[in-house]
């Protein structure tokens, strides 16, 4: 075994570079056969030259912009052979450089490219233009983008110019078809404004049937109007009236688009409806804004029934100011209840108050649960435009509440004087001090906060265990 690993080990460089040599030579053999076949190609790609230059000068020969249905293909065709030609030279020169080679030089495809880039300009804009001013006149026209169309045939005519003066010293065949676009061009220009004034959706029914009177056709149905159908009927030649029809439907749907634009925010007008301390209903808070909102649509409504273009939105515009007065005078009287409320609560809510006046509480008592229930819904469904109903029952409610709340109002005020007729130092007392009194009759320290007012030279008195009087003291504690 040893005898034998002794002479695998000696003759292995010699099998090493045996293998070696084998590999080099399959390389060269490789590398040979890359080269011929790079020399093949190149030559056959000399020969797609030439033909592709036969091709350039065959096409340099178009004269008619009226064929270019049959001339663009060619064109267009041969762009795509000559962009694939440069992509292999590429090539080549890169397989060049991996063999060390000098990089062979396509001057020819290079001129030609440069040659032929204007033709292809000249073709192309030829063939879109044609194939745009087909659907253009067969489409639906009130599909028609007036602004996107102008803006293309603008710039193929910018482009026709800068063409004819390229070809005018160098191809008069191509000049020819430049100038044809140029003129085709600017038979289209004069379509324009007939599309701009009628592609448009501020026309309405009304307006096309003015349209259709003025060129003595009925163009409905509107979804199978064609521009060539137009052309053929002469409306050009009523394009002053025409216009003047889109002009008065343009600012008559800016009225329109900001009447609705008002309503959709209205609609998103969200009340702040708020739990109100531990009374177990709620109360509307921060209405300044909303009132802010409503007090500006107003103003802008005011403004658009002004306008001379207010006419065919008129009755909803008024259906709409009729809302936003609806929405202003229930959020006022609303708030007007919810300030009542919020003083008689609690006073309400005191059992001597209750005993002392039995009619009132109990009149109080279904104030409250109205009152109860409208903000339970209003909690429950905050969007103003839903909750204020447009027959005006919500307004309705507030204005009976606030009734009932003044009614309520005006005997609470008519039992404190008769306490102060009782006692008439009351006299010297807010509203708010005699009842924080009343309603704490079993309470006799509920006086002393108020005594000095009562009594000038007193501040406080002293009860007994049996809350009798025992003392008097003045505010120097004497």
């Amino acid at each position: 075994e040893e005898w034998s690993n002794f002479w695998m080990n000696k003759t292995r460089p010699i099998e090493v570079r045996a293998a070696e040599s084998e590999g080099r030579g399959n390389i060269e053999r490789e590398e040979a056969q890359f080269r011929d076949r790079l020399d093949i190609e190149q030559q056959q790609f000399i020969q797609e030259l030439r033909a592709y230059d036969e091709e350039y000068q065959r096409i340099i020969t178009f004269d008619d912009f009226s064929q270019v249905e049959n001339c663009a293909p060619d064109v267009l065709t041969l762009n795509d052979k000559l962009n694939a030609a440069d992509k292999t030279v590429r090539d080549f020169h890169h397989r060049e450089r991996l063999f060390d080679k000098a990089l062979t030089s396509y001057d020819e495809l290079d001129d030609l490219i440069k040659e032929f880039e204007p033709y292809h300009t000249l073709w192309e804009t030829a063939n879109t233009f044609s194939i745009k001013r087909g659907s253009w006149k067969t489409g639906r026209f009130l599909d028609l983008k007036a602004d996107e169309i102008k803006q293309e045939v603008d710039n193929w005519h910018r482009k026709s110019y800068k063409l004819i003066k390229i070809f005018s010293e160098k191809s008069a065949e191509a000049t020819r078809v430049a100038t044809q676009m140029r003129e085709s061009l600017e038979e289209f220009q004069k379509h324009l404004p007939l599309i701009k004034a009628l592609c448009t959706k501020a026309l309405k029914e009304a307006h096309w049937e003015k349209i259709g009177a003025i060129v003595g056709q009925d163009l409905k149905p509107l979804e199978d109007l064609k521009l060539e159908t137009l052309i053929k009927l002469g409306t050009n030649e009523h394009l002053d009236k025409i216009e003047q029809i889109s002009t008065n439907a343009e600012k008559e749907f800016v009225l329109e688009t900001k009447l609705l634009s008002m309503i959709d925010q209205m609609k998103q007008v969200t009340l702040e409806i708020i739990p109100y301390r531990t009374t177990g209903t709620y109360v509307l808070k921060g209405a300044d804004d909303v009132m802010n909102i409503i007090d500006e649509h107003i103003i802008n409504v005011e403004a658009m029934r002004a306008s001379p273009y207010i006419r065919p939105i008129e009755s909803n515009c008024r259906e709409y100011e009729r809302r936003l007065s609806t929405f202003q005078d229930t959020i006022e009287q609303w708030l007007k209840c919810q300030r009542g409320w919020m003083y008689l609560e609690p006073i309400f809510s005191s059992e001597d108050i209750l005993l002392q006046m039995p009619v009132e509480g109990k009149r109080f008592k279904q104030i409250d649960e109205q009152w109860r229930s409208k903000l339970e819904d209003a909690f429950e469904e905050p969007l103003l435009y839903v909750l204020v109903a447009v027959d005006q029952g919500l307004f309705k409610t507030f204005i009976e509440l606030n009734h009932q709340l003044d009614i309520l109002q005006r005997k609470l005020n008519h039992y404190l004087n008769t306490k102060r007729q009782a006692f008439p130092r009351f006299y010297f007392l807010s509203n708010d001090e005699l009842l924080s009194i009343l309603a704490q009759t079993k309470d006799p320290h509920a006086v002393q906060p108020h005594m000095n007012k009562c009594f000038e030279a007193i501040s406080t008195v002293d009860f007994t265990e049996k809350l009798e009087v025992a003392g008097m003291n003045s505010a120097e504690g004497e």
